[in-house]
């Protein structure tokens, strides 16, 4: 197995989690157009149909208003939570919920564990190719 194939062999493990938050970053949640995948991850995270309704309403609204924390993830999200209409409400309330229950779900071990599956594989490569079998 070459350095490429492991390569590629470990970003498609870590893919899915990366292509889940990134609906998360700035840039995504600001884009007129979205689709409404926002709703996948609140349902994964145990939102009912009530909040996901809000979610997905403040989803469409969020990017018409002007946020000055456009580049980093955690700064943009403290921003929403900050922010409160001329009545003192946060707009955005469900979906910073949303947002910030799902940054911090233990992700520290992914890494870890994707170098794990990396080797596995690399070592039941190599097993396989000099002809001995593994138990």
């Amino acid at each position: 197995m070459n350095f490429s194939t492991l390569q590629q062999y470990c970003s498609e493990v870590s893919r899915p989690q990366r292509v889940k938050f990134r609906r998360l970053a700035p840039e995504t949640i600001l884009r007129h157009g979205k689709d409404n995948s926002i709703s996948e991850l609140a349902e994964e995270m145990g939102y009912n149909a009530s909040d996901i309704d809000k979610i997905l309403n403040q989803w469409h609204n969020i990017c018409f208003f002007q946020w000055k924390n456009t580049y980093d993830v955690i700064q943009f999200w403290v921003e929403v939570d900050e922010y409160r209409n001329a009545a003192g409400i946060n707009d955005f309330e469900e979906l910073v919920d949303l947002a910030i229950s799902s940054l911090k779900l233990p992700h520290s071990n992914a890494g870890i564990e994707r170098i794990f599956r990396c080797h596995e594989h690399c070592k039941k490569q190599t097993t396989e190719q000099d002809g001995w079998t593994t138990s």
